[in-house]
């Protein structure tokens, strides 16, 4: 599983106060890591190949589909995409970066009814 980061030329639009942690970190993928990490996720180790999309988001690659995060414009959150094939399984909204590790980590190992188990944000 690769975390593809398309965050760290550009933030585009994406008010930077209210990531303070992804700033810091340099890119979404880069906090992702750092968060992932912390919490002892496989994820942490990943590698990252950087583009720039003008936003602030990244893709998770796992053998099961692809989990799409992107960074929220108006307010710390953080819009979480889950698709399976051409199939887009789960969708979300959180603002805690935790949270995504811990769905990723879900999804990444098989998790298909991640809702209802709590892994998926709300």
């Amino acid at each position: 599983m690769d975390v593809i980061d398309r965050s760290m030329d550009s933030y585009g639009r994406v008010r930077t106060e209210f990531y303070p942690d992804v700033v810091a970190a340099g890119g979404l993928a880069a906090a992702f890591r750092v968060r992932a990490a912390a919490l002892g996720s496989p994820l942490g180790g990943s590698d990252a190949v950087a583009s720039s999309a003008g936003v602030a988001s990244m893709r998770i690659a796992a053998g099961n589909g692809i989990v799409s995060v992107a960074l929220v414009i108006e307010c710390r959150s953080f819009s979480v995409s889950v698709s399976a094939g051409r199939i887009q399984a789960a969708t979300g909204t959180t603002s805690d970066l935790d949270e995504v590790v811990a769905m990723a980590d879900a999804w990444r190992t098989g998790g298909r009814s991640m809702s209802s188990r709590g892994a998926f944000p709300s």
